[in-house]
């Protein structure tokens, strides 16, 4: 009757020297205790808010597979909008079916029997991708980050095709030579130059899994550029490579790599 008309911190005070280092569940039983209630009573409402916590797990959990679906579905219609590309990696002759190709697929989708357009080095080429293939499985189509093999036809001759060229859309991509680029030199204390570069440096340009040797051209009137620095150059390659604006590459001299940077624009 005391601890019935008693204030809540002589209650609370109380409850904790009969309870001591109880579970929540017989913590609750020890409150019950205190208070004459009968210990089923609060086993039922502990039942029912047990309920309630269980209702909005499953409802989060169902919320979070509708969000996920919707953004699985957003992801599959914005690649099957974005136009197909993959880059040359090996280049076989199957005796009997003809050439065949192989490499990850950057962005996109395609499909058996779709046209495709082969780019870069010396050569701008229609051709009709007439199987697919991923680990000796036939497929009836490849998406992005797949490793498939793409049987061509419209290609005569293994020596049409080269590595570091790339398979995509038609239309969607075209090779060059000049551009300009941002690029950032890399410290010596990240394995790049230990002196700087001058006018008409003649570095490795690598791209996707191609590389080509290239001319570099300073511009706005600089002489050098030295191990760290940020700079914006113009450069011609000596033979084309299938680039678009916003593609990165990487510059190498003497087997290691010396600066990295992004094609801004392309000047041919």
């Amino acid at each position: 009757a005391w601890l019935k008309g008693a204030d809540e911190e002589e209650l609370a005070a109380e409850v904790k020297s009969i309870s001591g280092d109880l579970s929540d569940e017989d913590w609750l039983f020890a409150v019950a205790d205190v208070l004459g209630i009968e210990r089923e009573k609060i086993g039922q409402i502990n039942a029912a808010k047990q309920d309630v916590e269980k209702k909005i797990k499953a409802e989060e959990k169902k919320k979070r597979k509708a969000i996920a679906a919707e953004k699985a579905k957003a992801a599959k219609k914005k690649e099957e909008q974005t136009p197909f590309l993959m880059a040359i990696e090996d280049v076989f002759h199957i005796k009997g079916r003809g050439v065949a190709v192989t490499g990850r697929v950057e962005r996109g989708i395609v499909h058996v029997n779709d046209e495709a357009e082969l780019v870069g080095l010396h050569t701008c080429q229609k051709v009709r991708i007439t199987g697919i293939e991923e680990f000796r499985k036939s497929l009836d189509a490849a998406a992005t980050g797949m490793n498939v093999g793409f049987l061509l036809s419209g290609v005569s001759s293994k020596s049409e095709v080269e590595r570091g060229m790339v398979i995509a859309l038609p239309g969607s991509i075209s090779a060059h030579t000049k551009f300009n680029a941002d690029i950032r030199m890399l410290e010596t204390s990240e394995g790049g130059r230990e002196t700087p570069f001058f006018n008409n440096y003649r570095p490795q340009f690598y791209f996707r899994n191609t590389d080509i040797a290239g001319c570099v051209s300073l511009l706005d009137g600089q002489t050098e550029v030295s191990p760290g620095a940020q700079t914006t150059i113009m450069v011609e390659l000596i033979s084309p490579v299938a680039m678009e604006n916003g593609q990165r590459f990487c510059m190498r001299d003497g087997g290691k790599a010396c600066a990295e940077g992004t094609v801004t624009k392309i000047l041919d």
